[in-house]
């Protein structure tokens, strides 16, 4: 929008993701629309889901002025939403009420309670780092998501590296010969382990994260505890982390668990900043049995057998 600002004489503007803009983006904008053409149109096209209750643009839309028209459309309009988004969206009536409201209903909701509210946009990007890693969640019909994850001092870095639907393992890895570093780790997915086998053959210093009992609390607290910036380019990265939130039940009560849905480099964040600081003892026991393990061994636990696997 600020590049736009600068551009005299021009007839049409769609902007994406129209909740993250302020008012004055829209009243300069409505401004520097005003070129001359032959049919006289002027217009300014905005889309966006809606996600603050307090922007500008709920006023803007439930009492438009004579110059505005608003459309409303949900997933069950878009004809070339694929089945598996189509029922991830359905599913959210059953996890989480604003969530729902936003993205199934297209009704005005808040978000309540975000994950991460300490991470800001690095404008001035370092030269160099302490220590480099990634951080690997795997997708085919839902995007495969890479981020490289950058230490310097106590201060984390994140950058933006792939996002992208439809990548075979092959593909994948010509991805990541594209785009990092093979001298560095990498943590991925450990429900995929076929799948870091592969990449691990391709030399590739890849690791599975840790998953086990309360993992994903816990690795989410160790990445609150950084402080963390991202770099300016990485737009999905600030999409999945304004949205990441705790899950609320049906009366609006918070759950500790944050909501399942457009949570892939969140995922990937997770994996890679938490390796490594998630191996605190705890304890393990059943009747009569007490063991003290890792968070490491406990991923390797069948929920239902109760048995040991083998994870190495």
């Amino acid at each position: 929008v600020s590049k736009l600002k600068s551009i005299e004489g021009i007839n049409y503007v769609w902007v994406e993701e129209a909740d993250e803009t302020v008012l004055d983006d829209y009243l300069q904008l409505n401004l520097r629309a005003r070129g001359a053409n032959e049919n006289g149109i002027n217009q300014l096209f905005y889309t966006f889901n809606p996600s603050n209750e307090m922007s500008y643009l709920k006023d803007l839309t439930d009492s438009p002025p004579n110059d505005v028209g608003v459309c409303h459309s949900t997933y069950k309009d878009n004809t070339f939403l694929p089945e598996l988004e189509r029922e991830q969206i359905e599913k959210l009536i059953d996890m989480d009420v604003s969530y729902h409201k936003i993205y199934a209903l297209g009704q005005w909701a808040s978000l309540k309670g975000t994950i991460y509210t300490n991470w800001e946009v690095c404008k001035d990007w370092p030269e160099s780092f302490d220590d480099t890693r990634y951080g690997l969640d795997f997708g085919y019909n839902n995007p495969t998501a890479l981020v490289e994850i950058n230490y310097l001092d106590d201060v984390v870095y994140l950058k933006e590296l792939l996002y992208e639907s439809g990548l075979t393992n092959p593909n994948l890895i010509d991805r990541l010969d594209q785009l990092i570093d093979k001298g560095h780790l990498m943590v991925a997915d450990c429900a995929e382990p076929d799948r870091i086998e592969e990449i691990y053959q391709h030399d590739y210093d890849v690791h599975a994260c840790h998953k086990g009992v309360d993992s994903v609390r816990r690795g989410i607290d160790i990445v609150r505890s950084k402080k963390i910036y991202y770099h300016l380019e990485s737009d999905n990265l600030r999409k999945e982390s304004s949205a990441y939130k705790w899950r609320e039940d049906a009366k609006g009560n918070g759950l500790d668990e944050p909501v399942k849905f457009n949570d892939h480099l969140m995922d990937a964040v997770r994996y890679g900043i938490a390796y490594g600081e998630d191996d605190i003892q705890i304890v393990y026991g059943g009747e009569g049995v007490e063991e003290v393990a890792t968070m490491a061994v406990l991923a390797g636990m069948d929920d239902e057998e109760d048995e040991w696997k083998d994870w190495e």
